[in-house]
């Protein structure tokens, strides 16, 4: 069958309003076609439409529109024969990479380097279960982790010595070479190959459709750092990359609600208790490009960082992107209990999943944030620039009847009239006001 009968029977056999609603679960009918608000970009009023008539997806928001190649491509940053052979395994046809004749050397190398992460992830369960990861196995089940967990999460070891790993990975054929692109090896001593990760806890961590394309690693001991992640590589942009979304997205397409825990353990903590629907940025702040991500997948988001003041501050900040990002928001608290892992420990999975659900708007927790004891005793100045930094978050708010309500908060907690709040906040937009001091 030539090639392009083939892109025609995947393109028959794939109905585009299926492909759209795993990805959109809002998508509903509009007369002749279905609307939702738009996966490429932030938006509160739908404007994006798929007609099952013509097959085809447009958003008159951002103008990106095509078939189901072009929107699979989109949603998941993938090159075309990719995107078509996901969609011919979709459609149950018999799709070869090389059907237009070669790949170019970019696919080439991503796809070596997919084999390769794979193998190594596979490599590193073993060690895990081997004499070699013996402590690090009595680690995780320490932290009661299942040995099903360990498996969903593909948690593995990667141990010190003359680098086993990369000796393993180079006697299957992988070179050198793709091991330092794929940023699992280094060299030392006068150029002689070396494990990039030594003595780690190995957490593989997965794009959306499942692929491994980067690893952090945890320490058992006190060195420093005592998380490491992989360097970027042309599978793994870091600042876009959430760990636990591949496991997670069926429940949340099934929730239409995203938790945004701090680290792996936190995520994996939350899947094992069931509220499978955590993920977490990998070891750095939340991006909008973060934000612009999970915006695909749902609207509802709660942020539920660490319970001290470097978390609590670090989730006003979290929360705030997110609400510039068009997104409902809440703010978890975890109290007594440092973080979620504690809390599914001490207090159980129904807990857990309670706090994550029930979470308090961004207001209300920033409130408690920098008026712990209250405002009752405040002077009138400590009174208006706690104000000015809540009208920062109240300003980023689309929702007009939230922020109607927020100021209601304000005025009956700071006991200060609603109306000088709306009028100090028509007067700014957000970011003018002083952001909340670090502790």
């Amino acid at each position: 069958m030539r090639p392009e009968d083939i892109i025609n029977e995947i393109r028959n056999r794939v109905d585009i309003v299926d492909l759209v609603r795993d990805y959109v679960p809002s998508l509903k009918q509009a007369g002749r076609n279905f609307k939702a608000c738009c996966p490429f970009h932030s938006e509160r009023t739908p404007s994006f439409t798929v007609s099952q008539d013509k097959q085809m997806f447009y958003c008159f928001g951002c103008n990106k529109g095509g078939d189901i190649f072009t929107f699979l491509r989109e949603i998941e940053g993938l090159s075309f024969p990719e995107a078509a052979e996901r969609l011919a395994q979709r459609a149950g046809v018999e799709w070869k990479r090389d059907l237009d004749g070669s790949l170019s050397a970019r696919e080439k190398e991503r796809t070596e380097l997919k084999k390769l992460m794979a193998a190594a992830a596979g490599l590193y369960s073993k060690f895990l279960f081997s004499s070699a990861g013996k402590t690090a196995l009595a680690y995780l089940r320490d932290r009661q982790l299942s040995d099903e967990t360990i498996e969903r999460f593909m948690l593995g070891w990667a141990p010190g010595g003359d680098a086993p790993a990369a000796r393993e990975l180079k006697s299957r054929g992988f070179s050198a070479d793709l091991l330092f692109m794929a940023g699992l090896a280094s060299t030392r001593d006068g150029g002689r190959v070396s494990d990039y990760f030594r003595e780690r806890v190995m957490f593989p961590i997965r794009n959306p459709a499942g692929d491994v394309i980067a690893f952090g690693g945890r320490v058992l001991d006190s060195s420093e750092p005592k998380y490491l992640n992989s360097p970027e590589t042309v599978l793994f942009p870091k600042r876009r990359t959430l760990y636990g979304l591949y496991e997670a997205l069926p429940e949340i397409r099934k929730k239409n609600r995203i938790a945004v825990v701090e680290g792996y353990m936190d995520v994996i903590a939350c899947h094992q208790a069931g509220a499978a629907f955590a993920v977490a940025p990998l070891g750095t702040a939340l991006t909008s490009d973060h934000a612009h991500q999970l915006s695909r997948y749902s609207a509802e988001i709660t942020v539920a960082f660490d319970s001290d003041n470097a978390g609590r501050n670090a989730a006003v900040r979290a929360a705030e992107i997110f609400m510039d990002a068009g997104l409902y928001v809440k703010a978890a608290d975890f109290s007594p209990a440092k973080d979620p892992d504690e809390l599914a420990v001490k207090s159980g999975a129904a807990e857990l999943e309670k706090r994550l659900v029930s979470g308090m708007d961004p207001v209300e927790f920033k409130l408690r944030l920098l008026a712990p004891g209250g405002a009752d005793k405040l002077s009138s100045q400590d009174k208006a620039r706690l104000a000015a930094k809540l009208l920062d978050t109240v300003a980023r708010q689309r929702d007009e009847i939230v922020k109607s309500e927020w100021l209601r908060i304000i005025a009956a907690r700071l006991a200060v009239p609603e109306e000088a709040l709306a009028r100090q906040l028509a007067k700014s937009a957000p970011g003018d006001y002083v952001r909340p001091e670090r502790p």
